[in-house]
């Protein structure tokens, strides 16, 4: 009895030390890879062979612990219950009995039970179609108060447009081309030439009178441009002899609107064409006094009937003194300064002072810079004729000295 007693012993140690020189290590490993706030306490647990294994010094314990398990041996009958501390016993066979195991298989199990949760949840949402979020919704949903605000504004415009062109249609020197003209031209370009479909929109805005005129108005503005593009004009013309032919061919078109529709540019051109002659041609013909009284009586009979601003453009006190100076450019200085003087002050009241001392600076200047220029083409000259005489780089040497010495003595 007590031979079977030695031998299960040394070989319940032998156990003992091959499962304690195992287990610990792996306990360390796992429960040190653990955040210290999910360890699990540590628990003494107590197997049949453990327990000996740690406690060698008990012999008495040990004795007892040896006789029960060779009896439960003996009978095949060994069944563990709750160990003495309300623990189970380690199962050398079942690695889950362990703390450490015990906690990896809890957390295997708890990440499958989220593996096939979000699984579920992941398939649920592939098979439910996408909502639009509210954002979307009403991002597509029109903004009432915008299309309301989008609306007035687009009706004021029309009433806008509507106005400006009874009011240029009311002059009898008009410009209403230019109205004419950008009405056309958004037939061209958003309804493919189909003015009848712009038409349509002012409808509401327009009387029938006036719904008629623009009819007629348009298809006349349509077969103007289509000639206006095969017309060819020769450089040979003079200028006034080139306006004129465009000036015919509106007549011809328009008729009794033409004053309305191109009146003013048909002024301009009249004032701008007699202005040019009596410089060129009537000038010289003239003395000085004679020419500003001229150039007065030209104003009068092409400028009354323009709009205020247009004539001011052309009759204004700056645009006048130009004009004169124009006409005074070959008198002499002693005879033109006074002459000058006497009509800035009509002209410019308290400011004329200034304004010739402006215009006198101007005129030094344009005099230095046709000096210099014909200065420089007498140097071109006669560096021309020392080419020959000289080697590249001499020449090119007194050349570059020359102009500089040009250049300092006019401006320094």
């Amino acid at each position: 009895m007590m031979f079977g007693i030695g031998q299960a012993l040394q070989t319940k140690q032998m156990q003992a030390k091959q499962i304690t020189a195992r287990r610990p290590i792996v306990e360390h490993r796992r429960f040190s890879r653990m955040p210290t706030s999910t360890r699990p306490h540590r628990v003494i647990s107590f197997s049949s062979a453990g327990g000996f294994a740690r406690l060698p010094q008990l012999l008495v314990l040990l004795l007892v612990c040896a006789a029960v398990l060779f009896v439960a041996v003996q009978f095949g009958a060994v069944q563990f219950g709750a160990g003495p501390f309300g623990v189970e016993p380690a199962d050398p066979d079942n690695h889950a009995s362990y703390p450490a195991e015990r906690s990896r298989a809890g957390t295997a199990e708890a990440s499958a039970n989220h593996d096939a949760q979000f699984a579920l949840s992941s398939a649920k949402r592939s098979q439910t179609p996408p909502v639009a979020s509210s954002n979307s919704a009403a991002a597509a949903t029109p903004n009432p108060e915008y299309t309301q605000g989008a609306q007035q504004r687009a009706q004021q415009q029309m009433q806008d447009e509507i106005a400006a062109f009874r009011a240029a249609r009311a002059e009898a020197i008009g410009n209403l081309q230019q109205w004419l003209h950008d009405f056309w031209l958004r037939c061209q370009h958003e309804f493919a030439g189909q003015c009848q479909a712009l038409l349509a929109r002012y409808h509401a805005q327009l009387s029938a009178e006036e719904q008629q005129w623009l009819e007629q108005m348009l298809a006349r503005y349509q077969q103007y441009q289509a000639e206006l593009g095969q017309v060819q004009l020769s450089t040979a013309l003079s200028p006034r002899d080139r306006f004129d032919v465009i000036d015919k061919m509106r007549n011809r078109l328009f008729a009794d609107e033409t004053d309305v529709l191109f009146g003013q540019e048909q002024r301009l051109a009249q004032y701008q064409f007699g202005l040019d002659q009596l410089v060129q041609q009537q000038a010289p013909l003239l003395t000085p006094t004679q020419r500003l009284d001229a150039l007065m009586t030209l104003q009068q009979q092409l400028t009354t009937q323009l709009p205020r601003q247009l004539r001011h453009e052309i009759t204004g006190a700056e645009a006048t003194f130009q004009q004169a100076l124009l006409l005074l450019h070959d008198v002499p200085a002693n005879e033109r300064q006074p002459l000058l003087q006497q009509l800035a002050e009509q002209l410019f009241a308290d400011k004329a002072p200034s304004v010739l001392a402006y215009q006198q600076q101007i005129e030094q200047q344009r005099a230095q810079q046709q000096a210099y220029v014909q200065a420089l083409q007498q140097l071109e000259q006669d560096f021309a004729l020392k080419r020959s005489q000289m080697t590249d780089a001499q020449w090119q040497a007194a050349y570059a000295d020359a102009l500089t010495q040009l250049r300092r003595q006019f401006f320094g």
